[in-house]
């Protein structure tokens, strides 16, 4: 206790000063174990103080460290936002060229398609029209087309079924590579 009755924490300053108790409003502060007509404090009350204040000192630490533990989250949470929004950025502008530099590849692989589609219907009208001079039945013309037809048909549906059910391996039917196939995935269609 100093000269002027106020209590003297272990700082050195006085409960005023104490920037534990700076933050609290007037009516906040708190006398405990303090004698109220000017007398000594007994020692169970000192320890009391003591205790009192200890407690006022690990809620106060305790608040602060929330506090702390707040601010930190903002800032990381501030963090990952900025970060969040650049690597949106980049996706975007990637987007953006991937976009830009597929769409003339696209338009083109589709005007391809339809003329190698185009071609080949003409193509075989004119293999029929040809076939009159040598065959000039039309119903013999139409069952060559169908026949070969069909054979194409068959083949692409063997490509496109999966090789394993069919038994074909990468070397032939019934001759599997399993040390090159074990580790690739097979995708259907594509080997």
């Amino acid at each position: 206790m100093n000269g002027n009755g106020h209590r003297t924490p272990s700082n050195g300053h006085t409960e005023a000063q104490d920037p534990r108790h700076a933050l609290r409003a007037p009516d906040q502060h708190i006398s405990h174990g303090h004698p109220q007509a000017g007398g000594e404090m007994s020692t169970g009350e000192a320890i009391g103080a003591v205790v009192h204040d200890a407690v006022d000192l690990v809620k106060e630490l305790a608040r602060d460290g929330v506090e702390l533990g707040k601010l930190e989250a903002k800032r990381a949470v501030g963090e990952v936002k900025i970060e969040a929004k650049r690597v949106v950025g980049e996706a975007k502008i990637e987007a953006k060229r991937v976009v830009g530099d597929a769409a003339p590849r696209v338009a083109w692989g589709f005007v391809a398609l339809v003329c190698g589609f185009l071609a080949l219907v003409l193509g075989v009208i004119a293999a029929f029209i040809l076939l009159g001079i040598l065959i000039p039945s039309v119903g013999w013309r139409m069952l060559i087309f169908a026949g070969v037809f069909g054979i194409v048909a068959l083949f692409g549906g063997l490509r496109a079924a999966k090789p394993k059910a069919l038994g074909i391996g990468t070397k032939g039917p019934g001759k599997h590579d399993d040390s090159m196939t074990s580790h690739r995935t097979h995708v259907r269609g594509l080997e």
